[in-house]
């Protein structure tokens, strides 16, 4: 009986060591660099202790990334969100560096951390530009690549990013199309 599970023992180490190693994972990168541009609107939200106060406004992004590994790019980049009221123009402004992690093909989603700025211009208001800031900044994106090119793609993209400050908070959003260059 020992003398059988031996043998058996023996045999299936050979029929292991003869079969091939599966293969090595991908080592490239689906994409080693990429410039992204998106435009769209959305909102700039200021939030206090007296409540919230939003509006529509325009939206601005540019992302310059480099690949990682398979899926995964690194970026830094620079978004702005402005919107304005009654003459006066707010624009929120928030440089970032993060990651953005491609799934399904066409589909990413993203996130990035850095300093963010409020700027009010009110022309009529002889301490205007005013500023707070620097804040804590962060934003978040889902994207879809709709149309694919040899080098580049367009798409829409979906973003909120929420800067943070010593006693308000203020928050940008919307969608976007964007333009994809690698």
């Amino acid at each position: 009986m020992l003398t059988q599970a031996l043998l058996l023992a023996s045999s299936l180490a050979t029929d292991q060591q003869a079969q091939p190693m599966p293969p090595a994972p991908p080592r490239a990168v689906e994409r080693d660099a990429s410039i992204a541009v998106s435009f769209g609107g959305g909102w700039l939200a200021l939030n206090d202790n007296i409540g919230r106060d939003g509006q529509g406004a325009w939206l601005l992004r540019l992302r310059l990334a480099a690949g990682v590994a398979v899926n995964w790019m690194v970026f830094v980049g620079i978004e702005a969100g402005g919107t304005n009221r009654e003459g006066v123009t707010f624009v929120q402004t928030t440089p970032m560096a993060g990651v953005q992690r491609f799934f399904g093909g066409r589909f990413y989603m993203y996130g990035g951390l850095g300093p963010s700025w409020v700027t009010e211009s009110d022309p009529e208001d002889e301490e205007s530009p005013f500023s707070v800031g620097p804040g804590f900044g962060s934003t978040v994106g889902l994207g879809f690549e709709g149309f694919r090119f040899p080098h580049g793609a367009v798409g829409l993209e979906a973003s909120a990013t929420m800067g943070l400050f010593a006693h308000e908070r203020w928050d940008t959003g919307g969608v976007s199309l964007t333009f994809t260059g690698f």
